[in-house]
């Protein structure tokens, strides 16, 4: 494998360490932190690079490795097939942009016939590319239901295989997209047409799905209300489910399911129990590869990371929630947001309101006392909380909650008084 030269290192340092500097996010100690899992590149894909590659799809969002030990990278614009010399095998479309703007969509690979399922997810539409024959061989840009409903943010996730998905063997070869905006979590044909339809019950706060995963009689859906369910395709219920912050992607490389997080590292697990959380944190992807090396997004930059050159291995300092200047009804309560405490040595959580106002703390009921993010559902597939504290807010002032002993998984409100007003609440965990 290709190593990365200092030069080409501090060239993107170069780049992104102000872009983290100047968010306000990180501190100098949480920088350090946050730098340390950088040892461990091995390979960088940044638009630094787009005179050497020949006008590559800019902007990165991810990459998943193909059976020749290449990989297809995903953009904004465009998708390829490279190596990690930066020869490119394809790209589609030849002109970047023609086919709209992919946002942080995903591009998915299909090991049977070698085809890329591509979710132009701004451009709202999903498009299949043949790389064999270099020809689009689909494009879909509704879901055809009363009423007709076209695509507005989607992510078409995977394709439904027999081997893997016994209980929907008579949909083999049929889509699995989730639809961020429109709130549609469907099996559909390569018409667009709707074969089958998870919903949530009435009540679930979880209604904004922006990805899902199967296997056997499995779902993992990742919503965008911090949750994460496990969901029985047999029957379409609740297995169990995750509660963690911005749930993006997921995926169940030899037998881990790798979960990224917008606002937290992410997940390693084996779905009995928490394996590790890295040093790092994803935005739009994270992918092993054969290698057991991930790879990792960071400010549209694609890194190759082997998580074996660490010598630390925990959660970097987070701030985590960042609410700032949110209008609030009275006595009406923000969506209780979580935090996981797990592996912060030191975790404070800051309210401020301008008018007379209550920070809550919650307590969410654990599935297993091992898996502390992992949860119990009610009815409605809501997460199951115990409110643990409450500290009055003063008009015009801000209070802060230190946690002596931080472990497992917190929830945090705000519930605004009998006057209407406007909230900050942030959290440091260190």
């Amino acid at each position: 494998m290709t190593s990365i030269s200092k030069r080409d290192l501090e060239k993107v340092l170069e780049e992104i360490v102000p872009r983290i500097w100047q968010s306000g996010g990180v501190g100098r100690e949480a920088l350090r932190e946050e730098l340390a899992w950088r040892r461990g590149i091995r390979w960088i894909l940044s638009t630094n690079y787009r005179d050497w590659i020949n006008t590559p799809p800019m902007f990165y969002f991810g990459a998943e490795e193909t059976e020749d030990g290449r990989f297809i990278v995903w953009g904004r614009f465009q998708i390829a097939e490279m190596d990690r010399d930066y020869n490119i095998y394809w790209k589609y479309p030849e002109v970047a942009g023609a086919e709209g703007d992919g946002g942080m969509g995903c591009a998915i690979y299909n090991w049977e016939n070698g085809r890329v399922l591509w979710s132009v997810r701004e451009a709202g539409k999903i498009v299949e590319y043949d790389p064999v024959a270099r020809k689009k061989t689909l494009e879909i840009n509704k879901i055809n239901r009363p009423p007709i409903v076209g695509l507005r943010r989607p992510k078409a996730t995977y394709e439904l295989k027999a081997d893997k998905q016994e209980p929907f063997a008579e949909y083999t070869g049929n889509i699995v997209v989730a639809d961020e905006l429109t709130g549609d979590l469907a099996i559909i044909d390569r018409e667009g047409n709707v074969l089958y339809r998870v919903t949530p019950p009435a009540g679930s706060i979880a209604d904004h799905p922006v990805f899902a995963h199967g296997w056997a009689e499995y779902m993992f859906v990742c919503y965008r209300e911090h949750i994460a369910y496990f969901i029985d395709m047999t029957t379409g219920t609740v297995h169990y489910g995750l509660v963690y912050p911005w749930p993006t992607y997921v995926r169940q490389p030899i037998g881990f399911y790798m979960i990224a997080s917008m606002s937290f590292p992410p997940l390693v697990w084996n779905g009995d129990g928490l394996i590790a959380m890295p040093p790092f944190i994803s935005e739009a992807c994270v992918n092993l590869t054969s290698d057991f090396t991930v790879f990792v997004t960071q400010h549209q930059t694609l890194f190759e990371v082997d998580l074996r050159s660490i010598d630390r291995f925990k959660p970097i300092p987070v701030r985590w929630p960042y609410i700032t200047n949110r209008s609030l009804s009275a006595n009406t309560e923000t969506e209780i947001i979580p935090i996981p405490l797990i592996g912060f040595r030191h975790a404070r959580i800051y309210a401020h309101s301008d008018q007379q106002a209550t920070l809550r703390i919650y307590a969410y009921k654990p599935r297993s006392s091992e898996v502390p993010i992992e949860v119990e559902v009610d009815s409605s597939w809501n997460p199951v909380t115990y409110l643990l504290e409450e500290v009055s807010i003063p008009a015009g002032n801000t209070v802060r909650y230190i946690f002596d002993n931080p472990a497992g998984l917190i929830g945090v409100s705000v519930l605004m008084g009998s006057t209407d007003g406007t909230i900050d609440l942030w959290g440091d965990l260190q």
